[in-house]
C-alpha cells in the first residue's frame, strides 16, 4: 500500500491564517494604546478612525489586485494601470486651479468622495464598454487605454499645476498624496459598507475567481459563463479601488506589494486564501508602518511615500526578474 503523503505548505500556510491576524490584532493595540494620554477621549477617537481607515484602505487594496489578477491572468499588473490615481490626482487638481484651494477645501467632504467615486466608476464603466464592444473580451487593449488615459490625465494634470498660484499649489501637494491621519468620519462610513460588500462578494466567488485565473477557454471548458463572470468580478474591484482612492488618495503599487507577499509566504491558486491573507497583509503593512513611522519615530506624513517607493521598486524586481505570471 503506497504511503500517503502531506501537502508539505499546508502546515505554513494554516499558520500563516492564524498568526498574520493575531499579528495585526497586536498592531492594532500598539496604534491605539501606545502613548495615549489619560483621559484623551478625542485623540483616541482620532487614533480609531485612522486606523479604521488603514484597515479599510489595506484589506480592499489588497483583495481588489488579487482578483484582478485573476481575471488578468497577470500578476505583475495592478489595478492602479487604470488610470484611478491619476483621475485623483487630476480632479483634486481641476477643482483647485477653478475654485481655489480656499473656496475647494470648503467642499462638503461626503460630496467630495461621491463624487471622486463616481467619476472613477464611470472610468471604469467606460474600460468595461470598450472590453467589450465587439463582443469579445479584451483585457489586453483595455490596459493599455488605462495607461494612455492615465499619461493624458497626468500631463493635464501637470499643465494645470504649473498654472496654479505658488501658495495653492503647496495646499494641493498636501492633498493628493495618500493620507490616513485626515480621513472624514462620515466618508469612513460610506467607504466601510463599499468595502465590506465588495469584500464578501469576492470571498463568495471565490470559486469561480480559481476557474477564471485559468484563462478564458479553460474557464468556458469547466462551464463557466465568462463574459457575465468578468463584468461582475471587474465592477467589484472597481468600486474597490475607487472607494480607497477617494478615501485616502492614490497608493499605486501597494496591492501589487502584498498580493505578491501572500503568493509567496503562501503558496496557493486557491483565492480562499490569496484573498483573505493579502486583505489582512495589506491592513497589517499600514497599520504597522503607520505605528514605525507616525508613534515610534515620529513621521506622520511619510507612509504614502515610503510605500510607493518600496511597491515601485517590488514592481520593478517583478518585471526585470519575474518567471512566467
Amino acid at each position: 500500500m503506497a504511503e500517503k503523503t502531506v501537502c508539505p505548505t499546508r502546515l505554513p500556510r494554516r499558520w500563516i491564517m492564524w498568526v498574520t491576524p493575531l499579528l495585526l490584532l497586536l498592531a492594532a493595540a500598539a496604534f491605539i494604546w501606545w502613548d495615549l494620554p489619560s483621559g484623551s477621549s478625542f485623540i483616541l477617537r482620532l487614533r480609531l478612525t485612522s486606523l479604521a481607515s488603514l484597515t479599510l484602505v489595506g484589506v480592499a487594496i489588497g483583495a481588489s489586485t488579487v482578483a484582478f489578477h485573476a481575471i488578468t491572468q497577470n500578476r505583475v499588473v495592478t489595478p492602479a494601470l487604470i488610470g484611478f490615481d491619476a483621475l485623483y490626482v487630476f480632479i483634486q487638481t481641476a477643482l483647485t486651479f477653478g475654485l481655489g484651494a480656499t473656496a475647494s477645501g470648503l467642499i462638503w467632504p461626503p460630496l467630495m468622495f461621491f463624487g471622486n467615486t463616481l467619476l472613477m466608476l464611470i472610468l471604469g464603466g467606460g474600460l468595461m464598454w470598450l472590453m467589450f464592444r465587439g463582443g469579445r473580451s479584451n483585457l489586453e487593449f483595455v490596459l493599455l487605454v488605462g495607461i494612455i488615459s492615465g499619461t493624458v490625465l497626468r500631463s493635464l494634470t501637470s499643465l494645470l499645476q504649473n498654472l496654479i498660484d505658488p501658495g495653492e499649489f503647496q495646499v494641493l501637494q498636501a492633498r493628493i498624496f495618500a493620507s490616513f491621519e485626515t480621513v472624514n468620519r462620515a466618508n469612513l462610513g460610506v467607504a466601510s459598507l463599499v468595502v465590506l460588500l465588495g469584500c464578501l462578494l469576492l470571498w463568495s466567488w471565490r470559486r469561480y475567481l480559481d476557474v477564471l485565473a485559468l484563462g478564458r477557454d479553460n474557464a468556458i471548458s469547466l462551464g463557466v459563463d465568462y463574459r457575465r463572470w468578468l463584468i461582475r468580478v471587474f465592477v467589484v474591484v472597481v468600486a474597490l479601488v475607487a472607494a480607497a482612492t477617494a478615501l485616502v488618495g492614490p497608493v499605486t503599487f501597494f496591492g501589487l506589494l502584498v498580493a505578491s507577499l501572500a503568493y509567496q509566504l503562501a503558496p496557493s491558486d486557491r483565492h480562499a486564501y490569496t484573498l483573505v491573507l493579502s486583505g489582512f497583509f495589506g491592513a497589517l503593512a499600514l497599520v504597522a508602518g503607520q505605528f514605525i513611522l507616525g508613534r515610534l519615530l515620529g513621521y506622520n506624513t511619510v507612509l504614502a511615500v515610503v510605500v510607493e517607493f518600496i511597491g515601485g521598486l517590488f514592481f520593478l524586481h517583478l518585471l526585470l526578474f519575474r518567471k512566467g505570471n
